[in-house]
């Protein structure tokens, strides 16, 4: 699990893909397999999922 916020950042502020791209969102995938040990122990899982 990673904050996705700082590669967000980093792509809008870099000028040769802020000029040909830009972002509508962001996707999250979840694994249901292991959704509730990962949730359980990660904040970051669980953050994303809530934000999402």
């Amino acid at each position: 699990m990673a904050d996705p916020a700082p590669v967000i950042h980093t792509l809008m502020e870099d000028f040769f893909i802020a000029e040909r791209f830009r972002s509508d969102g962001i996707v999250a995938a979840v694994d249901v397999t292991h959704a509730e040990g990962q949730l359980s122990q990660h904040l970051e899982a669980a953050e994303q999922i809530r934000h999402g």
